[in-house]
């Protein structure tokens, strides 16, 4: 039975090694099937579980697994009940330690099993089943594919044959990733076995009982290296030799050890992507191409196109990474990571052109994305930036409310309708139609109240049409616009001297001397407002003065003149006595 792994990969915008599942890896599990370790049957085979998976031991963290299947094509009931009897075989192997569970979520599940209508017919037809283990930066899964029918004959496999290969494939999935040298074992490459034997279960305890991730490296070159020394012809131990040195780092070794297996055998496409996948993560893009376009000559897939338009986005080569990711969808048109790697690309395509005030083509680059994507915020939102940038400013907020309909949450575009409507209140403002630039910059910060850029400029045009109120003897109209300015920028220092300008010249020098003292309390060295301040003080005594001083004058003269009758009338009064 056939069965394969994937090397740790994923494919994503800031980390882009390859990911999800590709036929490309599949027929490796053929090499893999031949390999057998010469244990003299021990008691278990404990020392080649790590082979496959990269010398560490691999097994899920948790007894109670997921499993997702297929509806088989043909025959469902009978194979859906051959898969229940094999997982059913290792619960009771285990003593119920291992638990399955059925789920129809497939993304979600643990193990993932797809049913092949019959055999590639590049694989021999002595094999059936194939496990790939698929890394990720979340963790692991396992996908198993079983074909259901012979390569050759094209009758349809018993389902007696059908379960021996789940066994096995079930075996490797819960971490089991290398054979036993017994024939009569479930996990022999050639198994024929109708149940778990008890050299497999006690090679799954030890592997139950071992930490996750344990380095078994040298354990498992030591293996590959007595079958290399057996049959040095086998590409497919060199690839695996080649991807524990990987794991260890060292990559020299890796490179060399994937060389020999492409000398051995041009096809195999998986050490050309290894080899790119080293020359990646080296930051050396230009190898790590050359490789992934070599293993496109013989293995297309989702996987290996995606990672070449990843590479091309990354050194902004954006018309080849679009052309290399809408490959990569004829593939795997569902893909999540794809799409979103294409979304991006049609993205930073259009800035990129923006950026370089190559408008036209922006537009073009957005617009075609936006066939792709018809419903992207993103991209409607790039659509409406473009707009406003050449100055289309009514459409670009009609984009944007369109953006909002879709998702009435999307910041971006309440973020950029206040930009569009603050540079539409620019527009408005050199051209002196104050009142139309301030119902612009207010309508920005209504749906963007962080947009600094519409409150300083409406906080200045405040103060222009304030001035020239002011200036034109209009005092009531430019006291309500200074008010409004303070109601957006309380701590203006300046708009309160000019309220208190306003009222000194009305003779309001009360209120002037407030707005003044208000001025200097929020900057303490505002010289204009210290020497209007000084003057509003000298203004109000002399008014005080002129206002009063008459009246004061004719009271104290008064006051005088009755001291002096008093004084008289009193010495009269005493002469007379």
């Amino acid at each position: 039975m056939k069965r394969a792994k994937k090397a740790d990969r994923k494919l994503d915008i800031q980390s882009i090694l390859i990911g999800s599942r590709s036929q490309l890896f599949s027929w490796i599990g053929l090499f893999l099937c031949c390999l057998s370790v010469s244990n003299t049957y021990a008691d278990d085979y404990f020392d080649s579980i790590t082979v496959a998976s990269n010398g560490r031991l691999t097994r899920f963290d948790r007894d109670r697994i997921t499993v997702y299947a297929d509806i088989p094509p043909f025959e469902a009931s009978a194979y859906n009940e051959t898969l229940s009897q094999s997982l059913s075989l290792w619960e009771k192997g285990t003593e119920g330690k291992l638990k399955f569970e059925l789920t129809p979520d497939a993304a979600a599940a643990d193990i993932r099993i797809k049913w092949a209508y019959q055999q590639d017919r590049l694989h021999s037809n002595e094999y059936i089943g194939e496990a790939m283990l698929i890394r990720g930066s979340a963790g692991f899964h396992v996908e198993i594919e079983v074909s259901l029918r012979d390569r050759t004959s094209l009758k349809p496999h018993s389902p007696e044959t059908v379960q021996t290969a789940l066994l096995h494939e079930i075996g490797h999935a819960i971490g089991l990733w290398g054979h036993s040298d017994d024939p009569s074992d479930a996990m022999y490459f050639a198994s024929t076995a109708k149940a778990p034997t008890a050299r497999d279960i006690a090679t799954w305890t030890k592997v139950s009982e071992t930490a996750i991730d344990t380095p078994f490296h040298d354990r498992a070159l030591q293996a590959l290296q007595a079958e290399i020394d057996e049959d040095p012809a086998v590409a497919g131990n060199h690839y695996l030799i080649g991807m524990i040195y990987a794991d260890l780092g060292d990559y020299h070794l890796a490179i060399n050890a994937f060389q020999r297996a492409l000398e051995l055998e041009p096809q195999l496409g998986v050490s050309s992507v290894q080899i790119a996948e080293i020359f990646q993560q080296k930051g050396i893009y230009d190898q790590a191409i050359k490789h992934y376009t070599q293993a496109l000559k013989t293995a297309p897939s989702a996987e290996v196109f995606g990672a070449l338009g990843t590479l091309w986005l990354l050194q902004d080569e954006f018309d080849k990474a679009v052309n290399s990711l809408q490959r990569a969808l004829t593939f795997d048109p569902n893909s999540a990571t794809l799409n979103q790697n294409l979304l991006a690309a049609y993205h930073l395509w259009g800035v990129h052109y923006m950026k370089t005030d190559r408008l036209s083509e922006a537009f073009k680059c957005f617009e075609r994305g936006l066939k792709r994507f018809p419903f992207s915020e993103i991209l409607f939102s790039d659509l409406a930036a473009a707009h406003t940038a050449v100055g289309e400013y009514e459409k670009a907020l009609e984009i944007y409310q369109r953006v909002l309909q879709i998702n009435p949450r999307y910041t971006a575009a309440r973020v950029g309708m206040a930009t569009t409507l603050n540079n539409w209140g620019s527009k408005h403002a050199r051209n002196r139609k104050w009142a139309e630039a301030i119902a612009c910059y207010q309508q920005a910060l209504g749906h963007d109240p962080a947009c600094q850029p519409a409150r300083q400029n409406l906080g200045e045009t405040l103060m222009r049409v304030g001035w020239e109120q002011s200036a034109s003897g209009d005092m009531e109209g430019a006291i309500g616009t200074y008010h409004r300015l303070i109601a957006v920028a309380p701590d203006n220092a300046e708009v309160h001297n000019n309220l208190g300008v306003i009222h000194f010249r009305k003779r309001e020098y009360g209120k002037a001397k407030t707005y003044f003292e208000t001025a200097l309390a929020l900057d303490a060295d505002y010289d204009e407002a210290h020497a209007n301040l000084n003057h509003v003080r000298r203004e109000w005594l002399y008014d005080l003065m002129k206002r009063w001083g008459v009246p004061l004058a004719i009271v104290l003269i008064g006051f005088a003149l009755v001291r002096v009758i008093g004084k008289r009338r009193k010495m009269t009064t005493s002469h007379r006595l």
